[in-house]
């Protein structure tokens, strides 16, 4: 959590990893077992489901230096817009926004 910036009343369950450059707005909740990796941003109010995965990278590699070969991965944003709610176990994909009030279904 060093480092995030978590909105007031945030709930974050058991288990949940907030990366460094993660971005939590006001009244977030995020149930058990989900990441929230850098450059993800959940505006206000927004609910997490357990078990819900959040990417960053298009083309992860076990290794490779990303300064060297740019062209095989870059970090994407993902932006959760106010008061949507992520289902449980439900891929968020890098590089996409997910509109106010949404509902993505459990995966």
């Amino acid at each position: 959590l060093k480092g995030a910036k978590i909105g007031e009343n945030c709930t974050i369950g058991h288990n949940c990893f907030i990366s460094s450059k993660a971005k939590l707005g006001k009244g977030v909740k995020i149930e058990s077992n989900t990441d929230v990796w850098d450059f993800i941003t959940l505006k206000d109010f927004v609910f997490v489901g357990p078990s819900a995965v959040f990417t960053n990278d298009k083309n992860p590699r076990a290794k490779y230096p990303k300064k060297e070969y740019p062209q095989y991965g870059k970090w994407l944003s993902t932006l959760i817009k106010t008061g949507a709610t992520i289902g449980a176990n439900a891929t968020i994909v890098c590089g996409n926004t997910i509109g106010k009030w949404a509902m993505v279904g459990a995966g």
